[in-house]
C-alpha cells in the first residue's frame, strides 16, 4: 500500500512539470508580475478543485479570491497562501439577504422548506471587482446552489471584457439549476468555446445536469481586445491557462495566433510553440494506429460489463469530472502536423462563427 501511495504521489506531481515551465518562461513572468492570473471562487466550501490547481499553484503569478457565506463551511475552508477569504455570497446586486443552512447545499433559496437561516452580506462581481476586492475576473469558478447563473451575470461587462474561462453548475431537467441553453445563449456570443462537460444523470440514464467548462477563443480575444499591451497580457494568460489544462493542443494554437498578429515577435511566439509542443498527449500518439476504434469499443464494452446496469453514470473518466488530461502528457514532441490542423480548424471555426453572426 505505501509503495501504491508512493507512485500515485509521484504520478500526481508529473502533472506540474509543464506548468512550471510555463510560470518560469521570461514572457510570463514579465506579463503576470504586475498582473497575476486571478481566480474567482465562488463557493469555496471545500476549497480549490481539480482542474484548477495547477493553475493557482505559482504564489507570485496567480491569486485566488474566495466566497463562501455559511460560516462554519468559510472556517473550514482549505486556504491557499496566495488567496484571500471573504465570508460573503454573490448574487446579482449588493444586498443583506436571508441565506439557508443546509451543509454544502446552503443556498440563498430555501429549497426544503425547514432550513436555518441567518442574514448574509450580498455582492455582485461587478461591485467587487469596481472596489478593488477582485484585481481581475480572469477565471470564474461557481458552485452556488441554484444560483449559478445569477453569480456567473454579476460580472456585468467584466464577463466579456475580462474573464477567459468559466466553470458553473447547469441544469437540463432539474427543478431549480438555470439550464444549459441559458448559459449557453450568453458566453457563445461572447466568444467563449466549451472546452469541457461533465454530467449527472437520472433514473434512465438521461442526462439531468453537470458542470460545464467554457474558455474564450483566441481569435475572439484578438478581435475584441484593441490595447496590444492588455491584450497581450490576456493572451499569456489563456496560454498559461489551456497548459494547466493540459490542452496543449490549443496552448499551440494562441502561441501561433499571438505571432502571427504580432503581438509577439517571431522568436517570442517560437518560444510559446516549443513550450506548448514540448509535451505529448499520449493518445495523439495512437492516432492514425488501424486498431484504436477495436480497442476503444472493447474497452467500453468492458466497463459496461463490470460496472452493470448503471455503466452510464459511472464508466467515464475523471475527465468527466473536468479534471485534466495531465496524467497522459509526457515529454516528448508530437507530430507538428498534428498541431497545423488544429490551428486550421480553430481559425476557420470562428470565421464560421462571424459569418454566421
Amino acid at each position: 500500500m505505501d509503495m501504491l501511495v508512493i507512485s500515485l504521489n509521484f504520478r500526481s506531481k508529473m502533472s506540474l512539470w509543464l506548468l512550471k515551465e510555463c510560470y518560469a518562461h521570461p514572457l510570463l513572468i514579465g506579463a503576470l508580475s504586475d498582473s497575476p492570473l486571478i481566480f474567482v471562487d465562488v463557493g469555496a466550501a471545500v476549497g480549490v478543485e481539480d482542474p484548477w490547481c495547477d493553475l493557482i499553484s505559482d504564489r507570485k503569478l496567480t491569486k485566488v479570491v474566495a466566497f463562501e457565506p455559511h460560516p462554519d463551511n468559510f472556517q473550514k475552508i482549505k486556504r491557499e497562501p496566495n488567496g484571500d477569504y471573504h465570508q460573503i455570497a454573490i448574487g446579482e446586486k449588493d444586498d443583506s439577504l436571508p441565506f439557508y443552512l443546509d451543509g454544502t447545499e446552503s443556498s440563498l433559496t430555501n429549497r426544503t422548506g425547514n432550513c436555518e437561516h441567518q442574514m448574509v452580506s450580498v455582492r455582485s462581481l461587478q461591485s467587487l471587482r469596481h472596489d478593488g476586492t477582485i484585481p481581475s475576473l480572469d477565471v470564474i469558478k461557481t458552485d452556488a446552489e441554484c444560483h449559478d447563473f445569477e453569480a456567473m451575470m454579476s460580472a456585468g461587462h467584466f464577463l466579456a471584457d475580462e474573464t477567459l474561462a468559466i466553470q458553473c453548475e447547469f441544469g437540463f431537467d432539474t427543478v431549480g439549476e438555470p439550464a444549459f441553453r441559458e448559459y449557453d445563449a450568453v458566453l457563445s456570443p461572447k466568444g467563449f468555446k466549451l472546452f469541457g462537460l461533465s454530467t449527472q444523470r437520472g433514473a434512465l440514464g438521461e442526462i439531468m445536469g453537470g458542470n460545464f467548462l467554457y474558455v474564450r477563443d483566441i481569435f475572439s480575444l484578438l478581435d475584441d481586445v484593441a490595447d496590444p499591451q492588455h491584450l497581450r497580457v490576456k493572451a499569456l494568460k489563456l496560454f498559461a491557462i489551456s497548459i494547466s489544462l493540459s490542452n496543449l493542443n490549443y496552448a499551440y494554437v494562441i502561441a501561433r495566433a499571438l505571432g502571427e498578429q504580432g503581438i509577439l515577435s517571431p522568436d517570442e511566439s517560437s518560444e510559446l510553440v516549443r513550450l506548448s509542443t514540448s509535451g505529448r498527449y499520449m493518445p495523439d500518439a495512437y492516432q492514425s494506429s488501424p486498431l484504436r476504434n477495436r480497442i476503444a469499443a472493447a474497452l467500453g464494452n468492458l466497463a459496461h460489463l463490470v460496472v452493470g446496469q448503471d455503466w452510464r453514470a459511472v464508466s467515464s473518466l475523471e475527465a468527466n469530472r473536468l479534471h485534466n488530461y495531465s496524467l497522459l502528457v509526457r515529454k516528448g514532441r508530437a507530430d507538428t502536423h498534428l498541431y497545423e490542423y488544429y490551428y486550421n480548424e480553430v481559425k476557420q471555426s470562428h470565421t464560421h462563427s462571424k459569418s454566421a453572426l
